[in-house]
C-alpha cells in the first residue's frame, strides 16, 4: 500500500501519504527521490541505489582489482546485509526528511511530523524486544 500511496496515483492517495511515514517509518521524500531515480535510471551503476549494494553483495562480478572475497560466499550469507537495509533506510530517511524541511519542501514539516510520531509511538509503546528488530 505504502507503494502505491507514495507515487499518488490519485486524491485518496495524496491524502493517505503520510501513512507510510506513521505505519513503516520511512518517509515519502526519501522514498519517492531514490524510487523515482530507479524508474529513471534503471540499473545504471553509481545512480540507482537499488543496485548498490557491494561491497556486500554484487549483482555482477566487479573488477577483479575491487572484488570481495564476500562475493564467493554471497548466496549463503545475504540474509545479513538485507538485514541492515531497514535500518539503513531509516537513517537516510530522517536524513533526507530534515534536509527537506530546510530547504522548505512541500509537505516536509508533515512527513517529519509523521516520522516522529512514529518513533515515539514505536519507542514508548512496544516493549525492547519488537522495536529492536523492527529498526
Amino acid at each position: 500500500l505504502g507503494h502505491d500511496y507514495v507515487h499518488g496515483v490519485d486524491s485518496f492517495c495524496d491524502k493517505v501519504r503520510n501513512f507510510v511515514c506513521i505505519g513503516a517509518g520511512l518517509g515519502t521524500t526519501w522514498w519517492s527521490d531514490k524510487h523515482n531515480k530507479h524508474h529513471a535510471l534503471t540499473n545504471e551503476m553509481g545512480v540507482d541505489e537499488d543496485i548498490a549494494t557491494d561491497p556486500f553483495l554484487y549483482t555482477w562480478a566487479p573488477d577483479p582489482k575491487h572484488d570481495s572475497p564476500l562475493r564467493k560466499i554471497q548466496h549463503w550469507i545475504f540474509f545479513v546485509p538485507f538485514s541492515a537495509l531497514f535500518a539503513l533506510w531509516r537513517y537516510d530517511t530522517m536524513q533526507v526528511a530534515v534536509e527537506a524541511v530546510e530547504q522548505k519542501r512541500p509537505g516536509a514539516k508533515e512527513e517529519l511530523f509523521g516520522l516522529l510520531a512514529h518513533y515515539f509511538i514505536l519507542l514508548s509503546l512496544f516493549p525492547f524486544g519488537v522495536w529492536v528488530p523492527a529498526v
